[in-house]
């Protein structure tokens, strides 16, 4: 019986043995085959003149692309090959393929480290993107709201030399350019030089160098710009954009560091004019209504031929209604039988050309006016949008209908919320405006014509000129004063309406 229970003992020990080693040789070749996570965000330069990307970490994979010299990449995780060779997963376009270390160079992040230091969101409108680690390489973590204030704990220097400010962020540490991050409070600094210690990010790099993107484009959230270099090749094709849902964004350059000029509804086709490559990525160029745009390539489906049975983004019939627009204007202003008829004016939200801005009898006409001439005159935002209405004829301007009129900057604006024709332009400097654009301050809406100058119904009682029965509407100069109440400012890009 003894031997027996010492039998069956000797069999479980041995049995264990087996089993231990089974699992120790697995564990080995999972920890040598496996990815290996990286201490967080290492960024390398390819030093190689041409560098292959392959499908797997080692020479007898097949290629998937290549990358040029002085490329950055963000550095996913590392694996060593069968002769003990480390590979770095990397993005190549939007696939994830390994690059040899022996042919890159490990980039060393200088940081000071920051003391008592508090910094306010310092952007013109909008919110501020936080992004993984000290640059646009990485991904997004989220945004902040402008005017919010952050206790800053390190200043960090990316590969493009631009800094960067880290703040704890929902419990994470974020960076933020310092561009647009105002310090407002002093103590003393420390200097080191570091690789710094945020998580790598999940997406595709689009960042290279040298050439700042143009400012006064679009999105409601600011983004911080960065230096990039690219050269575009002129061709002549067609794209359409190829997104599973929702809009694709037309950018001011080819990175997502740029911002949004506009965008374009899915399937809309467009004429390609230029192409570029920057860090891996394609990047078409278009006309995008007097506005050079960039497409990213990776939801564009290219063809030589004219595409049929879609739509066919025109954006020389935008510039065209913003001219229309404009000319309406100044007609309406140089016409003398425009009158300023009542000393009240609020209940002139109508149009005259609709029959909606008739006179209630309510208000004191002035001196020598008629109901009739009172009618024929126009509050700030109805002249406006009778001038998209009937000079340009958009769709989407309803002057009959109060919800559907340009309002004042602290108005709930449906046109802008409902159509996709029309974008919200970053307030930079008045170089940037185009003819057509409205400018909104919190108690004025004014048309921006060209030239510095605006179509408007400003002048309710003593106007630029000195007969008032011509004082309601105006040609002038923008003034500065207007110009610095300007807190938002709107684009028309006529989407997918032609």
């Amino acid at each position: 019986m003894l031997t027996t229970k010492n039998s069956v003992f000797k069999k479980f020990i041995c049995h264990l043995t087996i089993v231990v080693m089974l699992f120790t040789a697995f564990s080995f070749m999972t920890v040598t085959q496996a990815d290996e996570a990286l201490a967080y965000n290492k960024v390398c330069k390819i030093k190689a003149s041409k560098l292959v990307v392959r499908k797997g970490a080692g020479n007898s994979y097949k290629s998937i692309g290549t990358l040029k010299k002085g490329t950055y990449k963000l550095i996913l995780s590392s694996k060593k090959d069968k002769k003990g060779v480390t590979w770095y997963r990397v993005y190549k376009g939007s696939k994830k393929g390994y690059i040899n270390s022996k042919y890159v160079n490990i980039m060393s992040l200088s940081s000071t480290k920051l003391t008592g230091k508090k910094a306010t969101v310092n952007v013109s409108s909008g919110s501020l993107i936080v992004r993984k680690g000290p640059g646009t390489i990485y991904g997004k973590l989220g945004t902040v709201k402008k005017g919010k204030v952050y206790t800053v704990k390190t200043k960090t220097k990316d590969v493009y030399g631009n800094y960067w400010y880290s703040f704890t962020y929902n419990g994470k540490t974020a960076y933020a350019s310092s561009k647009y991050m105002k310090l407002n409070s002093t103590s003393s600094a420390s200097t080191t030089t570091t690789s710094t210690t945020t998580q790598p990010t999940t997406k595709p790099a689009t960042t290279t160098t040298t050439t700042t993107p143009a400012a006064g484009a679009t999105t409601p959230t600011t983004v911080p710009s960065t230096e990039i270099k690219f050269t575009v090749t002129k061709v002549s094709m067609y794209g359409k954009v190829n997104v599973s849902s929702g809009n694709l964004n037309i950018r001011k350059g080819p990175s997502t560091a740029f911002e949004s000029v506009g965008l374009l509804a899915k399937n809309t086709a467009f004429t390609i004019t230029g192409k570029t490559t920057v860090n891996d990525v394609v990047w078409y160029q278009l006309d995008f209504a007097g506005i050079t745009g960039y497409a990213c390539g990776t939801y564009v489906v290219t063809s030589t031929s004219k595409p049929t049975g879609v739509t066919i983004y025109d954006g020389s019939k935008t510039m065209a209604a913003r001219k229309a627009a404009c000319d309406w204007a100044v007609k309406i202003a140089n016409d003398n039988t425009f009158h300023y008829g009542e000393t009240k004016w609020a209940h002139h939200n109508g149009c005259y050309f609709c029959g909606t801005n008739t006179s209630t009898g309510s208000a004191k006409l002035k001196d020598g006016a008629t109901k009739a001439q009172a009618e024929k005159t126009y509050c700030c935002n109805p002249f406006v949008t009778a001038a998209y209405c009937h000079g340009a004829g958009a769709k989407e301007v309803n002057c009959k209908d109060s919800s559907m009129r340009f309002g004042l900057a602290n108005d709930s604006n449906k046109i802008f919320t409902l159509s996709d024709s029309w974008v919200k332009v970053t307030k930079t400097s008045t170089s940037d405006l185009l003819a057509g654009d409205i400018l909104m301050t919190p108690s004025h809406c004014m048309l921006y014509i060209g030239d510095g100058k605006i179509a408007h119904a400003g002048h309710h009682d003593n106007g630029v000129k000195n007969d008032y029965w011509n004082d309601s509407i105006s040609v002038e100069k923008l003034p500065a004063s207007q110009w610095s109440r300007t807190s938002k400012i709107y684009r028309y890009i006529g989407v997918g309406k032609y």
